[in-house]
């Protein structure tokens, strides 16, 4: 008796172990078909540009036209490439820890770094930039390069969000034992219903894809943080812009 009792205990246990493996798959099997569906998206668009550029190319003698479809056809090779990197960099900061490769640097030298790398973009939008350093600078232990993409993507996002001549400002604090980082600007801001979803890959706000960017960049952001054992927190008023606060441990 007791014998059967352990049979059918171990065989509930295994159902159960089953059901949730299957769950599982089942769950693996809808992301990739979601990746698939957003990155076929984001290629067919560059694609269907070159395409027609190059029909329209091949079909006239004007100079002036081909130079402007052959200058199309050249931003599109761009934009595809861009693409690649920011799917391969997705792809880094989802399967590898960061933990061994972590140094020490200042937070102050950490932000300058990455405010400096988008300050063309910056001044290309004409955007009035403002950078607040950390009074009392304090030292942080991070994947120096991965955490200073974080924080560029943050910058771009408010440089891509933001009407020409308006202000984004970037500053560090050191507050309740965390360092904070913070990324304001006086954009378009974000729909109360959305601020849940800005950090999914391939999110846009933009659903039309009339502004430059796949929809990659806050998703790479939230992720390098969380490897640091920090997180972002979001705060946006339509019409008003939005702030973006990085929280991570000291060193």
């Amino acid at each position: 008796m007791f014998a059967q009792l352990v049979g059918v205990v171990l065989d509930n246990h295994l159902l159960r172990e089953n059901a949730i493996l299957l769950e599982v798959e089942r769950r693996k099997s809808e992301v990739l078909a979601e990746f698939i569906r957003d990155v076929s998206h984001e290629f067919r668009t560059p694609l269907s540009i070159i395409q027609t550029s190059l029909y329209l190319l091949n079909r006239t003698t004007d100079s002036q036209m081909r130079a402007t479809k052959s200058a199309n056809i050249e931003r599109q090779v761009q934009s595809i490439d861009h693409l690649i990197t920011m799917m391969t960099l997705q792809a880094a900061v989802d399967t590898q820890s960061f933990h061994n490769n972590q140094v020490r640097m200042s937070l102050n030298a950490l932000i300058d770094i990455a405010s400096s790398a988008v300050r063309e973009a910056i001044d290309e939008a004409g955007h009035r930039f403002e950078l607040d350093m950390c009074p009392d600078d304090i030292g942080l232990t991070v994947h120096s390069e991965y955490m200073s993409v974080a924080l560029q993507q943050l910058l771009l996002n408010a440089v891509r969000y933001t009407p020409k001549g308006g202000h984004i400002l970037m500053r560090a604090r050191h507050a309740h034992g965390m360092a904070r980082i913070t990324v304001a600007d006086t954009g378009v801001g974000i729909p109360p219903n959305m601020l849940q979803r800005i950090f999914a890959r391939f999110f846009r706000l933009d659903t039309a894809h009339t502004t430059p960017g796949f929809g990659l960049g806050l998703s790479i952001a939230s992720r390098v943080v969380e490897q640091h054992g920090g997180r972002i927190v979001v705060e946006s008023e339509l019409g008003l812009g939005s702030t973006f606060t990085v929280l991570l441990p000291l060193a």
